[in-house]
């Protein structure tokens, strides 16, 4: 089987430790995908594994042989990286066969075997009739194609892919996140892909990786990373567009609860009082998702949150709209596109089964698994 581990590995720059005793695992057929901001250390770790960064300490297993001291040739991978990167003098065919010119394995095909890679590899990304022309002549999307079939042409135990679509306009990286699953599932190689989006992640991942400042937060299906964050930071980036948190106090007066905070009071359920009563914080913070607040022009028993429309943006079948409560700004989702003006009085309502309840001080999630 192939496959990477990475045991408790560290590595510093200077004052600035990039990655902090990290634990990943990544096995052939199952994509891994790194998920985290800018500066959370998810290219450093790929550099790591391709052996183009030493690590200051812990251990890097490929096919479960310690591969710290191996140099990147002798680690039978092969990167992605989210620019191009092609040969501008060549032809679409050239930068793609690149890899099999290289030293060592020019010798291994023959002219005809050579142009029968290139033409699979060429299919299976869709561009196969595109290996005549330069790379000057391609859009975007098919030069980034031509960059992932020089990766794949290589058939390594591991591939590497560091925010490979990131920089591509919403529609193609639509397209591209299911092609990119279905290539790697079908590939008989280790793949780790890093992102920094989570819809991409969960597109593409089998397993997630959460990091941030170099530290793994969490490890998981999608699935799980959505619905079980384990701290807000996780929460946070599960959210689409921004997450919503508010801090409070859970309140019980005549057998009733209520979150109280600075601008708003909710009455919640008992179960989910129970829940967050369990844990024995005074004060919590709140997280709810865009799409889990009802917005009504009307107040009711379920929207009884009174908040003001500060701003909108029209999706076609939602609104986005930003809305404050007093200080605090809130992100909503309606589906009701009929007319709505800045600065309307609109009443709100919490899907109590889906929000979350965080230390204020740690950022834990409080609530039980499940």
């Amino acid at each position: 089987m192939n496959s990477v581990v990475l045991n408790n590995v560290w590595k510093s720059f200077g004052d600035i430790t990039a990655v902090k005793g990290l634990n990943l695992e990544a096995e052939d057929g199952k994509p891994a995908v790194i998920l985290g901001p800018s500066g959370a250390g998810k290219t450093t770790t790929l550099r790591l594994i391709a052996g183009l960064e030493s690590a200051d300490e812990g251990e890097i297993l490929l096919g479960g042989k310690v591969a710290n001291e191996l140099l990147p040739y002798e680690r039978d991978l092969a990167m992605t990286f989210e620019s191009y990167a092609l040969y501008p003098h060549m032809t679409v065919f050239g930068n793609i066969a690149s890899p099999l010119y290289a030293p060592g394995k020019k010798k291994d095909y023959t002219d005809d075997e050579l142009k029968k890679r290139v033409e699979e590899t060429a299919e299976l990304l869709g561009i196969g009739e595109l290996l005549n022309r330069m790379p000057r002549e391609l859009s975007g999307g098919q030069r980034q194609r031509v960059a992932l079939g020089r990766t794949l042409i290589k058939g390594p135990k591991l591939f590497l892919f560091d925010e490979p679509i990131a920089h591509l306009d919403a529609k193609l990286r639509h397209r591209m996140r299911g092609e990119m699953k279905k290539i790697f599932t079908s590939l008989k190689s280790a793949v780790i892909y890093t992102t920094h989006d989570y819809i991409e992640a969960s597109s593409i991942g089998d397993k997630v990786v959460v990091i941030n400042m170099g530290e793994n937060q969490q490890t998981g299906t999608p699935g799980e990373i959505f619905s079980y964050p384990v701290n807000d930071f996780v929460f946070s980036l599960t959210c689409e567009p921004v997450p919503n948190f508010f801090n409070c106090n859970l309140v019980k007066k005549d057998n009733k609860y209520s979150l109280e905070g600075k601008d708003l009071t909710y009455h919640v359920d008992e179960s989910f009082a129970k829940k967050v009563s369990s844990a024995r914080k005074e004060e919590i913070k709140i997280g709810i998702r865009p799409n889990d607040i009802t917005v009504s022009r009307n107040r009711s028993d379920v929207t009884s949150v009174r908040a003001e429309v500060y701003t909108y943006e029209f999706l076609g079948t939602k609104l986005n709209v930003t809305l404050k409560i007093g200080s605090l700004t809130m992100e909503a989702e309606m589906r009701d596109v009929t007319s709505i003006k800045i600065g309307q009085e609109v009443w709100i309502g919490f899907d109590t089964a889906r929000m979350f309840a965080f230390d204020k001080s740690t950022g834990g999630n409080l609530l039980p698994r499940g």
